[in-house]
């Protein structure tokens, strides 16, 4: 499972218990998923390098700002770790490639 469907599911009132026993996003919470995911898709729709570079950071964000509600922790990488059973190992392995790659500015 992917982080967008996990915010899919989320948003369809799937219940999901993250490895610290969280309950599923607040409607508060869904509704802020729902605005950024739709800016994030503004900024790839527009294809300029700026706007992607845009979207990346906005989707990093988003992550955070999920997986703090779901699973808190201190930093992205430490709540990776504790949402590893909430993705495929696939995703997972990405999302932390990409959370790898970010902390080094690449």
């Amino acid at each position: 499972m992917g982080i967008l469907d996990l915010f899919r599911k989320q948003k369809t009132g799937y219940k999901l218990s993250g490895p610290a026993g969280r309950a599923n996003l607040s409607p508060y919470d869904r509704k802020i998923v729902r605005e950024r995911w739709e800016r994030i898709t503004e900024l790839l729709n527009g294809g300029k390098p700026s706007q992607l570079r845009q979207a990346v950071i906005e989707s990093h964000k988003l992550l955070d700002y999920g997986l703090q509600r779901l699973c808190p922790g201190p930093s992205l990488g430490e709540k990776l770790k504790l949402s590893r059973n909430l993705f495929s190992p696939a995703i997972y392995q990405g999302l932390q490639l990409a959370q790898d790659s970010g902390s080094k500015g690449i």
